[in-house]
């Protein structure tokens, strides 16, 4: 109780010091070589995407055509991305190339000529996932006789599919029965796709699109914060796949922009703290990221842009790095570091910020293989591939960043404060927590602190539904 007692003195104290100090300091501009981006006035640089082509001409969701090359030269050579495209065709191997399993069973058949019955088709539950990875690898080596086959084979999934597919009840609104595998397979398998063969596949997405709703469309803005509203957005991009072509309805689009904007605006406070931290935050940023990064793509990315609170969102993330690095201190249900398939998308959306690439590092390594929680498994094997971007030629870490040693949301009440940004340094966290309450993964923990110094936690948060206010630092 005494150490607990001295721990408070000291969190109160350093928080009277610092409260009113500054959020962000000077970053120095990386000086290589860099991927195309826009550059706006603060000095905010976002990728520069490519515009989807003409309706029918595909890839077109995240990718244009004119991006394949480079997608098979980084796929096949980058150190960011190789490790991640071999695992992706040993799972293809494993499974779809596998005679034994049913997704293989389909495969030979159709490949022999022949048609898979019902239930062979039924008992193959996890083929649109195999055949969406398949396809990137097929575009990845440009082969098309490989594409023709995989094809037809989805060719039929969707003609069987629309015999027997029935939306299951869904009183919350979630509509998890969507197959976004489908939709990103038709996406990268099309190119090799007879107009018959195409056909069915959009029918079949336009008939899960029929009559659905984004969840949270109809909450309002500020209650779309919590991470099962920024997470559950998939049919928005997933819709993408038939954009402009017959069958096609902007609504589900449009929904899910709005909501994933929200998600970014009210999860993501103005100084760039999180309001359900990492871990929780990056759950939801898997649906909303990838809907703002298909939306940049169709010119509305000022979610990315400056002042966006997502582009304050760094400063968060390298105030919360514990002085030795390579982990996150961050509070509630949210602890942790948070899901691979978020880094994946920051780092593409911002290659060259030198804030964004120094907490990448720490969470993914400096070998890009820390895959950490396997909750996004399913996202990232194929984010990885897609868009892993390597770290920036020199690291530039925080002591030689010009930060501050101080960082306050005024919103959240959040301050972290710390000695220097030497590895030995003290850092003390502490919030008032006076955004809530709101949607999310509340704990009991108004005026909470954690303390890390000398290498070593001194005061830590228990984490995950710890949520009683006596597993925590609370002053």
């Amino acid at each position: 109780m005494r150490s607990r007692t001295l721990l408070a003195s000291l969190c109160l104290s350093v928080l009277r010091l610092h409260a009113a100090a500054e959020t962000n300091g000077s970053v120095p501009p990386p000086s290589a070589e860099t991927p195309p981006v826009i550059r706006y006035d603060d000095g905010t640089e976002v990728r520069k995407l490519t515009p989807p082509p003409a309706p029918g001409v595909h890839p077109r969701i995240f990718l244009s055509p004119e991006d394949l090359p480079e997608l098979r030269r980084l796929a096949t050579s980058s150190p960011a991305r190789k490790n991640a495209y071999e695992a992706l065709k040993k799972t293809v191997h494993g499974t779809l190339d596998n005679p034994v399993t049913p997704e293989g069973k389909v495969l030979a058949l159709i490949a022999a000529g022949k048609m898979p019955s019902d239930a062979q088709f039924a008992a193959a539950s996890d083929l649109s996932h195999h055949l969406a990875l398949a396809s990137i690898d097929a575009q990845v080596a440009d082969d098309g006789e490989r594409g023709k086959l995989l094809g037809k084979v989805l060719s039929a999934e969707a003609g069987y599919l629309l015999r027997t597919w029935h939306r299951a009840k869904d009183p919350v609104g979630l509509h998890n029965g969507w197959d976004s595998y489908l939709c990103l397979a038709y996406d990268f398998l099309a190119p090799w796709m007879g107009e018959d063969q195409r056909t069915p596949v959009r029918k079949f997405i336009a008939k899960m699109m029929d009559g659905i709703d984004i969840f949270t469309h109809d909450w309002p803005a500020h209650m779309r914060m919590w991470n099962w509203a920024g997470l559950h957005v998939y049919q928005g991009w997933g819709s993408l796949a038939i954009e402009g072509e017959e069958g096609w309805n902007p609504k589900l689009w449009n929904q899910a922009k709005e909501v994933a904007r929200d998600f970014c605006t009210y999860n993501i406070h103005p100084s760039g703290a999180l309001t359900e931290d990492l871990t929780y935050f990056s759950l939801g940023f898997q649906g909303s990221g990838l809907v703002m990064m298909a939306d940049a793509k169709r010119g509305g990315g000022n979610v990315w842009a400056e002042k966006s609170n997502v582009g304050r969102l760094k400063y968060h993330l390298v105030n919360q790095l514990h002085p030795w690095g390579g982990e996150f201190m961050s509070h509630a249900d949210g602890a942790g570091s948070g899901f691979y398939s978020t880094w994946t998308i920051l780092k593409y959306m911002y290659p060259t910020d030198p804030m964004i690439d120094w907490a990448w590092r720490q969470r993914v390594g400096e070998d890009y293989g820390n895959g950490g929680p396997n909750n996004d498994r399913g996202t990232r094997e194929w984010l990885m591939v897609l868009f892993n971007t390597e770290h920036l030629p020199k690291a530039v870490p925080p002591s030689e960043m010009k930060l501050p040693t101080t960082y306050f949301c005024p919103v959240r009440s959040y301050l972290v404060a710390r000695s220097g940004w030497d590895t030995n340094a003290l850092k003390l966290d502490f919030e008032a927590k006076t955004d809530y309450p709101v949607v999310g993964h509340n704990h009991a923990d108004a005026n909470n602190f954690t303390l890390s110094a000398l290498g070593r936690e001194w005061a830590t948060e228990v984490g995950y539904h710890a949520a009683a206010g006596h597993l925590h630092n609370n002053v």
